[in-house]
Formats: C-alpha cells, sequence, structure tokens
C-alpha cells in the first residue's frame, strides 16, 4: 500500500494546477482581507492588527486542510473512470486497502500544504510587523493541525465515497472551495452574521478546529464579548465547549467518517 501512497503524492506535486487549487481558497482569503476586511475590522478593534492578523490565520488554517486533502482524493475518482482501479484490485489490492492509501495520502498532503499556508502568512504579516509568533504555543499549533488534517480526510473521504463521476467531483470541490471559508468564519466574525447562520457555523467542525487555532494564535488579551464576536469560543445552547470537549467530538466524528467511509468502498 506504500508503493500506492507514494503514487497518489506524486500525481499531486507534479500537478501545478491541483497544488494551486489547493491553496486557492487561504491565499483568497488573505487578498480579500487585505483589500477590503482589514481596514473595517481594524476600527472595531483600534487598529490591533496584530489581533487581527492572528485571528484570519486561525480561520485560513482550518480552510487549508479542508481544500488541500480534498484535491489529492480527486484521485479517487480519475482512477475509477481510467480503469486504474480494476487494474489495482486485479494485482490483490482490496478496496479498504485503495481507499486507505487515497486516506493516507491525503493526510500527508493536508498536514504538509498547511504547514507551508501558516509560514506564508506568518511571514507575510511579519514583514508588515504585524505579528507576534507565541513560540510556546507552536507545539500546539502543530498538534491541532494534526488533529484538523484528520476531520478534514474524513470528511472529505466520506464525500468523495460517493462520487463516481467528473462533473459532481467538480462541483462539491467548487461549493468546498466557496462555504468553507465563510464557514469557519475567515471573511468576517461570526459576531456580525445572523443568529441562524452562527448556529450552522458553530456545528461545522471546521469552525471548532479554527476556534481552538484562534485561542492558541492570539496573544491579545480578550474580553468575553470580543471573544463571541470573534469565534474563540464556542457555546452549544448554554454551554461553552471547553478544548477538551471539542478534541473528543472533533475525533469521534473523525472515527464515524472514516468508518462510513471504509464501509462505503466495499467492493
Amino acid at each position: 500500500m506504500s508503493a500506492l501512497v507514494k503514487r497518489n503524492l506524486l500525481r499531486y506535486f507534479q500537478s501545478k494546477s491541483n497544488v494551486f487549487l489547493s491553496i486557492f481558497s487561504p491565499l483568497l482569503i488573505l487578498g480579500l482581507y487585505e483589500i477590503f476586511l482589514k481596514h473595517n475590522l481594524s476600527i472595531n478593534f483600534k487598529d490591533q492588527m496584530v489581533l487581527l492578523n492572528q485571528w484570519l490565520l486561525g480561520g485560513a488554517l482550518s480552510v487549508t486542510t479542508l481544500t488541500t486533502s480534498f484535491n489529492i482524493l480527486k484521485t479517487k475518482v480519475t482512477d475509477e473512470l481510467g480503469g486504474q482501479k480494476a487494474n489495482l484490485l486485479v494485482n490483490g489490492l482490496s478496496m479498504r486497502q485503495i481507499m486507505g492509501s487515497y486516506l493516507t495520502a491525503s493526510g500527508i498532503v493536508g498536514f504538509i500544504m498547511t504547514t507551508i499556508i501558516y509560514f506564508i502568512y506568518v511571514i507575510f504579516f511579519e514583514l508588515q510587523g504585524e505579528f507576534f509568533i507565541n513560540f510556546e504555543q507552536l507545539g500546539n499549533v502543530v498538534s491541532m493541525i494534526l488533529l484538523n488534517t484528520l476531520i478534514s480526510v474524513a470528511i472529505n473521504g466520506a464525500i468523495v465515497t460517493f462520487i463516481h463521476d467528473e462533473s459532481a467531483l467538480q462541483g462539491v470541490g467548487t461549493a468546498l472551495n466557496t462555504m468553507s471559508g465563510f464557514l469557519v468564519g475567515a471573511y468576517v466574525p461570526i459576531g456580525i452574521v445572523p443568529t441562524g447562520a452562527q448556529h450552522l457555523m458553530q456545528g461545522w467542525p471546521g469552525f471548532l478546529t479554527a476556534s481552538v487555532f484562534r485561542n492558541q494564535l492570539i496573544t491579545t488579551p480578550l474580553t468575553l464579548s470580543e471573544k463571541k464576536y470573534l469565534g474563540t469560543i464556542i457555546n452549544w445552547g448554554n454551554h461553552q465547549l471547553t478544548h477538551v470537549e471539542i478534541y473528543l467530538i472533533l475525533i469521534s466524528v473523525s472515527v464515524i467518517l472514516i468508518i462510513i467511509t471504509m464501509l462505503g468502498s466495499r467492493e
């Protein structure tokens, strides 16, 4: 199976368009933020640019893992359409092994590309003198990237399992690239959107990871109202989720989705 994982990785990184499309969403988020959003947000937060940049990075990291891990999973559909899946089965690999190779490669790509986006954002903001790296939290950020990779691969794997044609694949990919930024509150803080949309966002796993990222990245003390406005805390009903509860929710959802994916991959 390791050879198949390597082959999936090579196919991804050899396609410049695939790599670019994978990081298009986080780069778009950065561009829109710099051109349209930064000034208005800075008025509300009295020019606290370091705070706002750290908040933005938290959302971008959550989006990146989802979009990059999805793009490499396209290989699953192209293999089916091109007849490669049948060749792999003839060579003795089971459908679960084949799907496992896609998920493994997806996880590797998701982690690598998210780490790259982290450094792109940090370097960009550092050159402007508008970022502060909390090195004590760096290990926690890396750990969160790993957990975000797990839930992103699980979500994308469950989706791609039931896609068998290219038009549907492109449609889902476009929807993910478009909606992921909004669902994690990367374009506007959650405090701006209507209550119904807030409930939707707080139920999305990507928003949970973005919230933890923001807690780990933001170095500026915040009031309770500011935390709610920026989405660094999450309330389900009258209960504020702790980080441990968020981790357990993400791991549980990941396990369920991976089981669904593997069951859906049976011959």
